[in-house]
């Protein structure tokens, strides 16, 4: 059975193209679409509930639909209706919308084997940048298994983080290449039960609420004579960002974090939990502008990290400093190498023996 320039209109959605199907026990489809528009926001949304006397005219013979595979509920999906039928479908759309995000050149092959689904491409843009998920959702055992391959190419994460309902207060252009699974395709499996690792890079990032380089200029000028620019942004920017990511049912370890920028330099690691929506983040932050005037100390401040601990609720973060231990060491540093100096330069002097046995001290 062949179904030729089929043209279908639902929801704000242009569907065009050709189909087949071959019938038996398990039914054989091939889908050949294109849309113009495709808005899953509007196709996937839940329909309202029926009125009583709605309810009373359709009577018994009304079925429950069944639900879409890529879906959003609290519900288990019954994937062992993808057991029933084989099947190949090409979908492309111009512009497609899901979950408020906007992509546009959209590519999409996908099969199902008796309860096998291969996406093998799934690509478009997004918001500048390029994202591909090709993956597989295993159905045919007693409990599905789904695995993805993510692929992002400076895509803005501010937009993902609104779709996705996180509170994190982060905009930048985000790649990214991984491996994630769970038993579930859902947003709230993903953020409970998935597994997964990937190593992103940002470019341009902005953090809202606190501002790391002020954080540690204010904290110098508190212990010392040296003076910082004035800086009223309440944000911490970077040029560069890059880490390893471990996803472990909602827990997020970075490792290996690094980011730079033209005043401040860093290195990081620590979780983010999904669930919580709070986090415990060290760094070692290296501010090396916005420093007034010139001299020694700033120039060991320059390359010196301070240690920096931000923690707590994403939208109430806290953060404590150890400044003053480490100008403590920077200082007493220098006073043993003067003194070493001091030594060298006085040998064989009894006051150069007194010093040396203070340095043994030390």
């Amino acid at each position: 059975l062949r179904f030729d320039n089929l043209n279908l209109m639902a929801s704000g959605s242009t569907l065009t193209g050709n189909g087949s199907v071959v019938l038996g026990d398990r039914p054989d489809w091939s889908l050949d679409l294109h849309a113009t528009t495709l808005n899953l926001d509007s196709l996937l949304a839940p329909s309202s509930p029926a009125t009583d006397s709605s309810a009373s005219q359709q009577g018994q013979s009304q079925t429950r639909p069944l639900r879409p595979v890529i879906a959003d509920s609290d519900e288990r999906e019954d994937y062992q209706s993808l057991r029933g039928f084989n099947g190949r479908m090409a979908l492309s759309a111009d512009q497609l919308q899901w979950r408020g995000l906007n992509f546009t050149q959209v590519q999409s092959e996908i099969s199902n084997q008796q309860g096998l689904l291969t996406v093998s491409k799934m690509q478009g843009n997004l918001d500048g940048g390029q994202l591909s998920l090709p993956g597989t959702l295993d159905a045919r055992g007693d409990t599905p298994q789904a695995t993805f391959q993510p692929a992002l190419q400076n895509v803005e994460i501010g937009s993902l983080i609104k779709a996705f309902n996180y509170s994190l207060n982060l905009t930048g252009k985000l790649s990214l290449t991984g491996e994630f699974s769970g038993t579930r395709i859902d947003a709230d499996d993903f953020r409970r039960h998935w597994q997964g690792q990937a190593q992103l890079q940002m470019a341009d990032t902005r953090t809202e609420g606190l501002n790391f380089q002020q954080l540690v200029q204010q904290a110098v000028e508190r212990s010392t004579n040296v003076r910082a620019q004035e800086n009223y942004d309440n944000a911490t920017r970077l040029d560069s960002v890059s880490s390893q990511l471990t996803l472990d049912n909602g827990l997020v370890t970075l490792n290996r974090l690094q980011g730079q920028s033209d005043v401040m330099a860093m290195t990081g690691e620590g979780q983010l939990d999904l669930q919580k929506e709070n986090c415990d983040m060290r760094f070692n932050v290296r501010v090396l502008g916005g420093w007034k005037g010139e001299g020694k100390l700033i120039d060991r401040l320059k390359q010196t990290a301070i240690p920096l601990r931000i923690y707590g609720d994403w939208q109430s973060l806290s953060y404590s400093l150890q400044v003053d231990q480490i100008l403590r060491k920077q200082l007493q540093d220098e006073a043993k190498q003067r003194l070493n100096d001091w030594v060298e330069r006085n040998k064989g002097s009894k006051e150069s023996k007194d010093a040396k046995k203070l340095l043994d001290k030390l």
